[in-house]
Parts: C-alpha cells; structure tokens; sequence
C-alpha cells in the first residue's frame, strides 16, 4: 500500500462565505478519498518572508477585516492513484474555485498550484529535529567506525599471538570443526557480553545525555536499536574473531610450531594496515572534534548574546479567560484586573502583558504602511513584525527607548491609537526623519491608523537566534482578538516563588483559566536553542568519546609494535644505541602516523564544516579557534597515547629479550 500523502495548497486569497463544499468538483476530486481538514486563516497572517513561510499558523485570531482567507487543504490519495494523476485532476478544479472566488485575477500573481509533501508524523517536530540529529547520527557512525576498528585491531593482534597454539592443536589431532567451534564460541561470548553491557550503559547514558542536552522529549533505546546493536556486535567478533581459521588450517604445523617474536612481526602488510588504521581513526576524530568546536562556539555566542532586554527576574505565563468572556472589552477588564492584584503582590516591582510569548518562537508578521503609503516602493510590501502588549511593556522587560514614550495605561480603546516601533522599523521607513508623528497602518487595514509615540533599541522577539526585523508593538486595548494573553512580571526575588501565589489570584478571578506555562523569561529563551543545544552537547560528548577511542587504538598499536619488537630494541641498545634514541624512535613513529592523519583530516573537516554552515551562528565555518583547538587536542592525545609505550621501549633489558628469544 501507498505511504499516505498530504495535499497542500499555496497560501492564497479565498472569500470568506465559501465553505470548503462549495469549491469540490465531482468529476475531478475522485483521486482523493477523503479531505481531512480545511484551515481558514485570516490573509492578513499569512506572509510569506524569508524567516517566516508561513507565519503564525498557530494561532487563529479573530481580528481581520474584508472577506479575504486562506485556504489550506489535507487529503489522502486512493490506493493505486499516483501523484502526477491526482494532481493533474485537482489542478483545473482548485484554479476555477480561486478564480471564482476572487472575481478577478492580477496577471502579475503566480497561478495557484497544489503540490504533494509527505504527512509523517509530527511536522513541526520533524522540522525542529530532522536536521540535528541526522548530522548527529552521522557523528555516532564515525564512532561506531573507530570503535569497531579498535575491536578488529584487537581481535587480529590477538588472533597472531596464537599461531603457535593452533599449530599445536592441529598436530595433536584437533579437527577444523572443533577449532571452528571454538572460536565461535569466544566470539559470541564476547560480542554478547559486550552487547549486554553496552545496552544496560546506554539505557543511563541517554537519560543523562537528554537531560544535559536540555532535550524535553522522552527518549530511550527500543528494540530496532537493540537488534541493530546486536547485529554489529555480532558481525564485528565473527568476522574478527574467526580470522585464525583460515592461518590455522594454511599454515604449515612447522612454519606455525616456529615463530618467534623475532619473525611474527615481519608481515609488513599487518604493520602497515594497522597505522593505516590509526591513520585513519585520527582523521575522523580530527574531523569530529572540529565540527563539536564549532557548534561548541555557536552555542556559547547564543548564550552571550544580547537580548536587547533583560530577562533576570522575569516570569512569564500564559492566560486564557473562560468565565463571562463575550467581548474584547470583558477580556480587557479580566487581564487588568489580573494586573492590578498581581502588582499589589510583595516583590512584584511591574507586570504587563504580551499578545505573543517573547522568545516562544510565535510572530505576527504583516505588510506595513507609512502614513498611508508603501515604505518600499520597489518592494510588493513592506514587511513589519509586531506584538499587542500592555501598558509598561518596556519598563518591565528592561527595553531601552531612544526617543518618545513607553505604552500607557491612557492608552485605552477609545483614546487615540499610538504605537512604538524599534530602530531597525525607523531606520528602513523613516530614515533621514524624525519617526515621531508619522502613522502605521496594517496593509490589510488601511483605515486604522496608529501614531508614533516613541523608538526603542532593538530586541529579540521570537528568541535568541533572531536578526533584527522592523517591529511595532501596539497597545493591546486597541487592537481586536485579544482573549488569550501572556503575563510578564518583574520581581526581585525568585520567580518562581510567586507562581503559587499569582495562581490562586486567577482562581479567584476565574477557576477554569490556568496558568499556561509558567517559566522564566531566561529559561524561555533558553528554548529557542534547545536545537543547538542538543548538537553542541552530543558533539561535544562523541567528538571527545572518538578522541578517547582514537587514543586507545594508537597505545595499543604501539604497545603491540613495541611487545613484538623487543628482539631488535635489544639488539639496538647491546649495540650501543641509548635510551634516550629508543625512546624518540617510537615517538617518532607515532606522531608520524598522527601527522599523516590531521594531514588528511584538514581538507575533509573544511568540507564538513562548509556543510555545517547554516548551524553556525557568530563565527566562520573555518574559524581558526575550532581547528588550533582540535589540532593541539590531538597532538596532546597523541603524546599521552604514545608516551607509555615508548617509556616501556626504552626500559628494556637488552639481555633479558636476547635471553627470552
């Protein structure tokens, strides 16, 4: 069967009293089974920008004017109908009910259109992660690399070591089967053990890594990640552990019952494959740890951003009034009455109230006109953010103003309507002149005109990660639709500490309206990079954990180099070389290999953070911080990784060894 399918329609305007079975068309909706829903949201919300496509499908508010909506339509294709038919079919019929609806058509507007996207689960939430955790996925891949090899490199060194033992086996009788058997069973046993303990391990390490990550979704291992687990571990030790069958039974039982340190390490193809190995174990950790530094920087010029307001001291809540709400005036005197007893409340210092949550990702965005005309004339439309809010907005969020006056409690629904726009609003409308005085209107209300009474500096509005836009912020006693608003209090105490006491003041005002989301301001912008979060963190832990795993892959091919080569350092030091030599003779070859490998790691850890481009925010993807920073983690990793081995070599009793072979 088919993977459902939604269909979509542009954004588009559509008359008011037409309902959706006004615009079906028999004979050419038969590819659709059935229409889910239709959404009419009013046209003045929906703008399309390059922040924004869709802007403020959250919220339906009430307040419009004209007959002009939008129209977006859900359905589900029959079985057997591919796309390409259903769309060729609805196209005729979607254009005849616009046009109809319309009454004329502007040349200059592009045909209305449907088009197909697939309908998989939540859309918002796949949206918000996709992205993230695929590049996350990808960083546990090359984990799983390194780590896998270090077990193979294990598996192989130890598989060497036992030559002798399966040659001595064979001579006294042991069939291939039971050597077959054998190893089988060892390697079963090891990848079981290390699976068992490896689950029990992640089942605490990711409630630990989704806390730190500041995730706040509830996330753990399921049974597709068992088997697939299991699967690895399962292939990794067979294919390993399975190795000594084939020098088992090709060897010569003579050559075999012969080896000695002094000829088992002469098979430089193993030599070589190995410190490829490590070579490349070093080039995906350089890689890793330069991606993690640069999500690392990202996320911390997040955090040290600034706002533009304060956010210390601030709690924020949401209310939604149920009790004897029949009109925008009893909305008005439930949310003032609210407000006066929450600032009759001990360490409350201000309060107000916001139409859209600061930080909480939601916007209105609208055209915008200048005294009545189009700031942009090159432009369709001129694009303006704004938020209804009440009186002492500003103050209590701590946003400077540069010239004119904050929104008053004289601002009311009958006094004259005003408006304070921020500087980056005044500078690209009204640059060369004095902002005060001038009129703003919505482009979809040309009539009601709002005077400029005051500028204010920049400030974040949707979260942290925002670039300034024009903004207007309008007292919300004169604007319609303003039911459900958020709360913003300045205290000088804990925040929280006054979420009980405010809740029992809206009880007593109205007992079905709850407290919506009572958080603090900083924690709630905080949310706005909880997606940076989530991949700082995580590449931060993997780029550190492929770092650890790097640094035991090189000690242990350097320990097992340094074991087999015990023979020639003796011979080496009973001819006269120091210890000294010795020991810069094995370091020598360690940072070679680590020199070739940070080699190979520059140019691919350029692409990759080329690639991570639209995740960086306030630095380079060739930031020179992240590379040095990865670069010296290495080289220190390196020289702790190779000193044992090297100080082990240079111990050596030169009698000892030639006595021991």
């Amino acid at each position: 069967m088919r993977a459902p399918q939604s269909l979509r329609s542009t954004s588009k305007q559509f008359p008011q009293n037409r309902t959706d079975s006004q615009i079906k068309d028999k004979d050419s909706v038969a590819a659709v089974d059935t229409v889910l829903h239709a959404l009419f949201i009013p046209w003045r919300y929906v703008v399309h920008s390059a922040n924004d496509p869709l802007v403020d499908m959250s919220k339906l508010r009430k307040r419009h004017t004209g007959t002009w909506l939008s129209l977006l339509l859900v359905g589900r294709l029959q079985p057997g109908v591919a796309q390409e038919r259903a769309i060729a079919q609805l196209t005729p019929a979607f254009q005849r009910a616009i046009y109809t609806g319309i009454k004329k058509t502007d040349p200059k507007e592009p045909k209305p259109r449907l088009y197909f996207t697939s309908a998989r689960g939540i859309e918002d939430f796949r949206a918000d992660f996709q992205r993230p955790l695929t590049f996350l996925m990808g960083m546990v891949l090359v984990v799983l690399i390194i780590a896998c090899s270090n077990v193979a490199m294990m598996l192989i060194a130890r598989n060497v070591n036992r030559r002798r033992e399966f040659g001595i086996r064979m001579s006294l009788g042991a069939s291939r089967m039971q050597i077959f058997r054998q190893l089988l069973i060892e390697g079963v046993l090891l990848a079981g053990i290390g699976a068992i303990a490896g689950w029990l391990f992640s089942s605490w390490a990711t409630e630990v890594l989704t806390a730190w990550s500041g995730l706040d979704v509830v996330v753990r291992p399921d049974r597709n990640v068992l088997a697939f687990t299991l699967t690895i571990a399962l292939l990794a030790a067979l294919t390993f552990g399975l190795t000594p069958i084939r020098t088992a039974t090709t060897v010569p039982m003579s050559m075999a019952m012969k080896a000695s340190a002094a000829t088992s390490n002469t098979d430089w193809t193993q030599y070589l494959g190995r410190k490829l190995v490590i070579v490349g174990q070093i080039l995906l950790c350089f890689v890793l740890l330069v991606a993690a530094g640069l999500l690392a920087g990202t996320l911390r010029n997040l955090e040290s951003r600034n706002l533009g307001m304060r956010t210390d001291g601030l709690l924020m809540f949401g209310l939604n009034p149920q009790k004897d709400i029949h009109s925008d005036a009893d909305a008005i005197r439930f949310h003032k009455a609210v407000l006066d007893r929450i600032r009759t409340l001990p360490g409350v210092e201000s309060a107000t109230v916001v139409q859209n949550r600061v930080g909480g990702g939601i916007s209105n965005n609208n055209g915008t006109l200048v005294d009545g005309r189009n700031p942009l004339p090159n432009e369709r439309f001129a694009q303006m953010r704004d938020n209804e809010v009440g009186a002492g907005f500003l103050h209590v969020l701590g946003i400077p103003l540069l010239v004119g006056r904050d929104i008053a409690e004289s601002d009311t629904a009958s006094s004259e309507k005003i408006v304070v726009v921020n500087e980056t609003y005044a500078e690209q409308y009204l640059k060369g002149t004095n902002p005060l005085g001038h009129h703003v209107a919505f482009l979809s209300d040309r009539n009601a005109q709002y005077t400029i009474v005051g500028v204010t500096r920049n400030s974040r509005y949707t979260g942290i990660r925002e670039r300034d836009q024009p903004m207007a912020f309008f007292p919300f006693t004169q604007v319609a639709g303003v039911l459900e608003m958020d709360y913003e209090v300045h205290t000088f105490r804990d925040p929280q500490a006054l979420i009980p006491v405010i809740a029992r003041i809206v009880r007593a005002l109205d007992s079905n309206a709850p407290m919506e989301k009572p958080i603090t301001q900083r924690a709630q912008f905080e949310e706005s990079v909880s997606q940076e979060r989530l991949t700082a963190n995580l590449s931060t832990f993997f780029g550190l954990l492929s770092a650890l795993l790097a640094a035991i892959g090189l000690y242990g091919t350097l320990a097992y180099n340094v074991s087999r080569r015990t023979v020639e350092i003796g011979v080496r030091m009973a001819v006269g070389a120091q210890r000294s030599e010795i020991l810069r003779m094995i370091l020598r070859d360690s940072l070679w290999i680590v020199a070739i490998g940070l080699g190979l790691g520059i140019p691919v850890a350029v692409l990759v953070a080329r690639a991570l481009r639209s995740m960086l925010f306030g630095l380079s993807p060739l930031d020179p911080m992240a590379f040095c920073l990865a670069l010296m983690g290495i080289t220190t990793i390196a020289l702790a990784a190779s000193y044992i081995p090297a100080r082990y070599a240079a111990s050596v009793d030169p009698l000892k060894s030639l006595r021991a072979e």
